[in-house]
């Protein structure tokens, strides 16, 4: 055999062997898959079986708490039912209908009387004032909106001081 022929069957032999490392390599990468598959599906199927567990108490739950207000609302439709019987078995007289709060009554009677009685206490009469006047800060002081006698004041506002609306106001003026 020459050098050439020998060096062929070696890089064959070699190609064979790297070839079958690499075949047991994937198989062991294909062990770890399925191993990390069955894991996963079994972490899955737990996770499944809990969330199956707590919507059966969630609906367990809400299946009681709309029992109780059931309950609740049909406890309380009786007693409303019970009420409008005893209503319409209970005597009446025409004066019922027309019965009035003592002291609407006595707001009705000083209407009548010509009285503008706002319900002020009985103590004062009306229009009076119980506090006496606060004294100003100044020794010059008018009403409220009048000025002192030194000061000119602010002239009052007219109607066409105030801009229309949508207007700018230098062409509101005159409005």
């Amino acid at each position: 055999m020459t050098f050439n022929t020998k060096a062929a069957i070696l890089v064959a032999c070699v190609a064979v062997v790297a070839g079958l490392v690499y075949a047991i390599y994937e198989l062991g990468r294909s062990d770890q898959k399925v191993e990390s598959v069955t894991a996963i599906t079994k972490a899955a199927d737990v996770a499944q079986v809990k969330a199956k567990a707590k919507t059966r108490g969630d609906l367990q739950r809400a299946a009681e708490t709309g029992h109780a207000r059931e309950r609740d609302r049909a406890a309380l439709d009786a007693l409303f039912q019970q009420l409008d019987r005893e209503a319409k078995d209970a005597p009446t007289s025409a004066d019922d209908h027309y019965v009035l709060p003592d002291e609407r009554l006595r707001l009705w009677r000083a209407a009548n009387a010509g009285r503008a009685d706002s319900g002020a206490a009985r103590g004062e009469p009306d229009g009076s004032a119980s506090t006496a006047a606060a004294a100003g800060n100044r020794a010059d002081t008018g009403p409220g909106g009048e000025p002192s006698r030194r000061s000119a004041g602010i002239p009052p506002a007219r109607l066409a001081d105030v801009p229309a609306a949508g207007l700018p106001a230098d062409q509101a003026r005159g409005l």
